[in-house]
């Protein structure tokens, strides 16, 4: 019914000398601030939305975006798990919109070519989905596209893309697998 694409934006991106560090600094100093009201927070994962809410005043005002998105992120991984355990694959690609949204606004990780790439993946036909795959600040994004849709993405997303970033995206049509297990 769907397929994988991903889009390659061939930005050229290096962690080193994007905002990767500051955020994780951001990040850092969020749940140790959190730490000092809620028990047991070592890290945001251990953070709820609800409890983010509650001490959001406690937080700088530019760390609030980062931390929202974090907490909410891992809050939507473990709801994309029960959506692809019940088969909901609409539901899961609306998780996977609704982490890019978050990832492009909240965590401020994206830029010009991947936000020029997600709406253009998002505005052709049978697309289900399109997110920043990986670090951000460049790099690639992933679809759900529906099967009978991804000949015509792979044809438009660089016609409509190119013009917009000057540059010339590499497209991939993967096939899902298994993955790892134990061998017998």
């Amino acid at each position: 019914e769907v397929r994988l694409v991903v889009a390659d934006t061939r930005k050229p991106r290096e962690l080193v000398d994007s905002q990767y560090n500051v955020r994780r600094a951001t990040c850092e100093r969020g749940a140790a601030t959190l730490a000092t009201k809620i028990p047991g927070v070592r890290a945001l994962r251990d953070v709820t939305s609800a409890q983010l809410a509650e001490f959001a005043d406690l937080l700088a005002p530019a760390d609030l975006p980062v931390c929202r998105h974090v907490v909410a992120e891992n809050e939507r991984v473990l709801a994309s798990i029960d959506a692809l355990k019940q088969g909901d694959l609409r539901r899961f690609a609306a998780f996977m919109d609704a982490a890019q949204d978050s990832f492009a606004t909240d965590f401020d990780g994206s830029c010009p070519e991947l936000d020029a790439m997600v709406a253009v993946a998002r505005s052709l036909p049978g697309v289900w989905s399109a997110m920043t795959a990986g670090a951000g600040w460049g790099g690639c994004i992933v679809c759900i596209v529906e099967a009978d849709a991804v000949d015509h993405f792979v044809a438009e997303v660089g016609k409509r893309y190119t013009p917009r970033t000057g540059l010339t995206p590499e497209v991939y049509v993967c096939q899902t697998a298994a993955g790892a297990g134990q061998l017998a």
